[in-house]
């Protein structure tokens, strides 16, 4: 559960935005478990962890696109 969305930067950080809409996201779901979201950027991908039990996102990975085997 969670949610995706790009940005025009090549290392994506998440914004104020991005952090209240998790928040809201998490708190809509109902689910009182960890949340997952993706942030697409020109170079890479950034995933990171949430929940109210976090003081802040968790970043997870960062994945360069020249690096994911896509076909």
């Amino acid at each position: 559960i969670g949610e995706w969305h790009t940005h025009p930067e090549d290392f994506p950080q998440y914004s104020y935005t991005d952090f209240q809409n998790w928040k809201k996201i998490f708190q809509q779901s109902g689910i009182d478990d960890y949340h997952y979201h993706l942030i697409a950027g020109r170079k890479e991908v950034a995933v990171w962890k949430y929940s109210d039990k976090l003081k802040a996102p968790w970043i997870l990975a960062r994945v360069a696109w020249d690096k994911m085997n896509i076909s």
